[in-house]
């Protein structure tokens, strides 16, 4: 097990114990069980449930610690919620992780449902790394966490979890204006309106970033509109959100430990680097209940995606252009016969059209190798039509007063229908066989694919009084491979033979809430096969096998009527189960990288006056491996963050905070490859951010 950080020290963890305890044994009640709190619509379901039976594996940031935190990247957010460790890329890009390894390639997306308002931001089958830059998370009321696999109501690209971000409409009126450093410049409105036919809101925000790096800075814009209309038969939901981002990237830094230089932190060997995209999502929803038990909810959707982007990593620097035009249909349907039994189903449809277009323009530098095999030219042009359609069914029981089981499955079907539109196999784009054995991109021949998957689930939770409870979840999942693992081949691949990932994973945990406290603690394991993994001879495989175990928790405690202390601890192991991510060496029983033992965070919040607050936090990550033959370690970091605000009359708030306090060299990022040894995507130095808003109810 690996040591504690000294901010979270066995000394710093008994003061909290002893402070948790003090709290617990006062005796206050909470609302654990009270279902006369507002109904929420929530990840993982698609009606409105009440927050009392929502197991403690879905995490929910409120709208008053999002407010709080005030996220310049989603990332400052999504570090409050165990299990989920999200490194930031150069501007708003990110890899995510929850509950597992740090994940990278082509298809690792697919591991993880980004979502707003429950709809997918990208169409199955065509997740993209980045894509939770998409959802307008830095308006939103809440950001709910799914940890673990997926329920029975999402799809397949839910494999070790996903993040769901909410917008409605009962919003204050709002502006806001924020400064800060390396020309950081954010503007903020919202406009709401309602009366007895229901509600409409509007958002967007403005941002521009210099980047502290040279030739590293964005600017983004999102508009989103909610509409909430009462009918004689039920109420329609709907919504529409665009989202434009334009970024210049900057690269990994290379060289050991190169993150610590100042120097070399804010270089960009990369500066022609660039990421654009678009994206356009709008639904409606139709939701109707009926007095005999029966509730139904109808969405339809349509989605767009326009992103280009320049590969800076990949040898020739090729660009890449994708598109994807996509509609889809979300049903579900509860039904009560019974005070203490319920029934609930539902049918998904998702149909879309994807696109991927590379190029490169000029010829490739560096050795004989590069220039023969990645000439210039196209390197892949396809399209994939694509359906995914599913069924679901759970039954909910309660049982007696303490018990509540629940019993469901989701049977899921992907078929794509692949487009081959240059010339096939390992050639240039004028069908001429490149040097040393061929050329390093391979595009395959017009093909079809199918993957059918069934991910049955059980879970179970017991009052043990009014404010806490036991659960426990048992699941196996799967998510079928994405396009780009199919038809994004290497080298001597000409056709990818690809299996669906399958998860086996059982959670046990354990939840107390009163009004001084609450405490949340899960132990987790789950087993993963057919991992989909480029091999040492490049090709995509789903020969790997992996295992993943965990403890994690989460507590709040107020030890005075003004003072609040949280944090989050997750403690892990994730190891390679066989060699089939292997290259000379057997990496069976090593730890993967990008995978640390330990991360979590403390924050301590200061309620000065009623209308005055200052939280200070401190983020602790721990080592890691950054290969998988464990070679070379990232040493881990802890970094400071302070946060303010103060509301003036009515009506304005002004707020400030500063970023990394003490001015730590530490990296976001760290890994290992062949070509350039270590690298790291260095962390941002001490950044200040102030800024004014006026607001009005």
């Amino acid at each position: 097990m690996p040591r504690l950080p000294s901010v979270l020290s066995p000394r710093t963890l008994a003061l909290l114990s002893l402070l948790a305890i003090s709290n617990i044994a006062s005796g206050q009640t909470s609302n654990l069980q009270n279902d006369n709190l507002e109904e929420i619509s929530i990840i993982g379901t698609r009606l409105p449930v009440s927050p009392a039976s929502v197991l403690p594996n879905i995490a929910v940031l409120s709208s008053e610690q999002l407010e709080r935190i005030n996220h310049s990247h989603v990332q400052e957010a999504l570090s409050r919620v165990p299990g989920v460790n999200m490194q930031r890329g150069s501007g708003q890009e990110s890899l995510m992780a929850i509950r597992s390894p740090v994940l990278t390639g082509a298809g690792a997306c697919g591991s993880f449902m980004i979502s707003e308002n429950n709809i997918p931001v990208r169409a199955a089958g065509f997740c993209n790394l980045n894509e939770l830059f998409d959802a307008h998370t830095e308006q939103a009321a809440r950001l709910e966490v799914l940890r673990g696999p997926g329920t029975v109501a999402t799809g397949s690209n839910a494999l070790t979890g996903g993040v769901n971000a909410y917008l409605g409409t009962d919003v204050d009126n709002a502006i806001s204006v924020e400064v800060g450093s390396n020309q950081w410049v954010r503007a903020k409105a919202r406009y709401a309106t309602s009366d007895e036919n229901g509600s409409l809101a509007a958002y967007f925000t403005s941002t521009h970033d210099g980047g502290f790096r040279d030739s590293s800075g964005f600017t983004q814009q999102k508009f989103s509109l909610r509409q909430q209309k009462n009918l004689s038969s039920g109420t329609l939901d709907s919504g529409l959100t665009i989202a434009y981002l334009d970024q210049q990237t900057a690269g990994f830094v290379v060289g050991e430990n190169s993150y610590l230089s100042k120097q070399l932190s804010s270089q960009n060997v990369n500066p022609d680097a660039f990421r654009e995209s678009l994206s356009v999502r709008a639904w409606s929803s139709y939701h109707v209940q009926r007095d005999n038990g029966v509730e139904w909810v109808i969405t339809p959707f349509v989605r767009y995606t326009d992103m280009d982007f320049f590969l800076h990593f990949a040898p020739g620097t090729p660009l890449e252009s994708n598109k994807q035009k996509s509609v889809g249909l979300q049903t579900a349907l509860n039904w009560q016969p019974g005070e203490a039994f319920k029934i609930s189903a539902g049918l998904d449809l998702d149909i879309a059209n994807g696109s991927l277009l590379e190029t490169q323009a000029e010829p490739t530098s560096g050795s004989a190798f590069l220039r023969a095999t990645v000439p210039a030219g196209v390197h892949y042009d396809y399209e994939v039509n694509a359906v995914n359609v599913a069924a679901h069914i759970s039954a909910q029981w309660q049982l007696a007063n303490e018990w509540a089981l629940s019993i469901g499955s989701r049977l899921e079907q992907q078929f794509y229908d692949y487009n081959n539109l240059a010339v096939s196999g390992r050639v240039r784009e004028d069908g001429t066989t490149c040097g040393f054995g061929g050329c390093r991109f391979s595009r395959p021949a017009d093909q079809s694919d199918r993957f059918t998957n069934l991910s049955p689930r059980v879970e179970l939770s017991h009052a043990l009084g009014m404010n806490s409870r036991f659960f426990a979840i048992a699941s196996t999942f799967a998510r079928a491979p994405q396009a780009t693992e199919l038809y994004r081949l290497q080298r001597a691949q000409v056709v990818a033979d690809l299996d669906s990932e399958k998860s086996k994973s059982l959670e046990l945990g354990f939840q107390w809430l009163t009004n001084d406290l609450a405490l949340n603690v899960s132990l987790w394991g789950m087993k993963k096969t057919n991992v989909i993994l480029r091999d040492s001879n490049f090709f995509n495989v789903a020969d790997g096998e992996t295992s993943h175990y965990g403890l994690e928790g989460s507590f709040t405690i107020n030890p005075a009527r003004n003072i609040e202390i949280s944090g989050t601890l997750n403690f892990a192991q994730h190891e390679y189960r066989n060699n089939a991510a292997a290259g000379s060496e057997p990496i069976k029983g090593n730890e993967i990288d990008t995978a640390p033992g330990f991360f979590g965070d403390l924050r301590l919040l200061w309620k000065i006056t009623e209308t005055s607050e200052l939280e200070l936090q401190a983020s602790n990550m721990g080592s890691y491996y950054m290969e998988p033959d464990n070679r070379f370690e990232y040493a881990g970091h802890t970094v400071y963050h302070l946060r303010g605000q103060m509301r003036i009359g009515d009506q304005w708030r002004a707020f400030a905070r500063i970023v990394n306090v003490t001015d730590r060299r530490y990296a976001d990022r760290a890994d290992f490859t062949g070509f350039t040894g270590q690298r790291y995507f260095p962390g941002a130095p001490r950044s200040i951010f102030a800024g004014l808003e006026w607001r009005k109810e």
